[in-house]
């Protein structure tokens, strides 16, 4: 499996602060790897994190992974989730 780098838009935010110096800048990026090694080195070898802007905390994560199908008839209005 090739590793993939997912970023996600948004900030990360501190829910007690109401200060806006206090809240914390930030955001998530999901690197779905073959290993936390390999993850560790992706994250080393990005620029931001050589050069200094950016700190990362690297966390395992398990991703909840799953399909469901819906079924509408719409003759007899009914429908079904398997």
């Amino acid at each position: 499996m090739k590793a993939l780098l997912q970023t996600v838009p948004g900030a990360m935010v501190e829910r007690k602060s109401v200060l806006p110096e206090k809240v914390p800048g930030g955001g998530l990026i999901i690197l779905r790897a073959n290993s936390f090694e390999e993850a560790k080195q992706i994250v080393a070898s990005d620029p931001h994190r050589s050069s200094g802007l950016w700190d990362h905390t690297i966390h395992r994560w398990r991703v909840s992974e799953g399909s469901y199908t819906v079924r509408v008839k719409y003759s007899s209005q009914s429908a079904a989730i398997s």
